[in-house]
């Protein structure tokens, strides 16, 4: 997981750039986000949040795709959006997470990887 500059703990997540597929996206934005480019993309599991908040006076409405994937290697380089990352199992994870959103997207995957999602 990562730290953003605003003090929440989320993944990797960015926009979609013009005629990018979601898979590509995903591949962009990890690469850039924390360095890692050799995963595999966990097929099956494939969820979105939407949100909004206020900022400078303005309501800001916001759609985040969510995916699985196996990361080959350990090593975070991080970018300058974010002040810090972790590597967690399940309980630490949910225990960081500010957003009930993000809690019930994490319980979701823990679901589908364990076999019991229905």
């Amino acid at each position: 997981m990562l730290l953003n500059a605003k003090g929440h703990w989320d993944w990797p997540k960015g926009h979609v750039e013009r005629r990018e597929s979601l898979d590509k996206a995903m591949a962009r934005e990890t690469a850039e986000e924390t360095g890692i480019r050799d995963f595999r993309v966990e097929h099956g599991f494939f969820r979105h949040l939407s949100w909004s908040f206020a900022e400078r006076g303005r309501r800001i409405f916001k759609i985040a795709f969510f995916g699985l994937a196996l990361a080959r290697t350990c090593g975070i380089r991080l970018s300058r959006e974010h002040r810090a990352w972790r590597w967690l199992g399940f309980g630490d994870a949910l225990r960081l997470l500010k957003f009930p959103e993000s809690r019930r997207l994490l319980k979701g995957a823990e679901r589908h990887l364990s076999g019991s999602e229905k």
